[in-house]
């Protein structure tokens, strides 16, 4: 964990349960990020549609849109905010991340393959 990240854990809030009923996002699930000193969410950020698995490196979190899709969303952790979400092009249902040497990886399931 980075040191500028020192009570705050990612929490995969990639599951209804975790999120208020009260609460509207759109289709996709929310990233949440918990304090858990605190043992409360501090921030909700959305996901890309059909968000399927969640990595953190780096003060960054990327979530593989899976279902066919082609992109991968990305949250800075610090700033607590969406960023702009990675076009993999022809590479469709990422999934299995894994970050290494400054790099994602991941299985392009629809594809058959491992792209970086």
């Amino acid at each position: 964990m980075q040191p500028n990240l020192p009570q705050t854990v990612l929490a995969a809030c990639l599951a209804a349960a975790a999120c208020s009923a009260a609460e509207t996002f759109s289709a996709a699930l929310p990233l949440a990020i918990v304090d858990p000193v605190a043992a409360r969410v501090v921030a909700r950020l959305p996901s890309g549609p059909d968000p399927h698995e969640v990595v953190a490196s780096r003060g960054l979190a990327f979530i593989s849109n899976y279902g066919g899709n082609n992109t991968l969303s990305v949250v800075d952790l610090v700033a607590q905010k969406a960023l702009a979400p990675i076009n993999l092009g022809a590479l469709r249902s990422p999934h299995g991340l894994w970050v290494t040497e400054g790099k994602v990886y991941f299985t392009a399931e629809a594809n058959k393959i491992i792209g970086r």
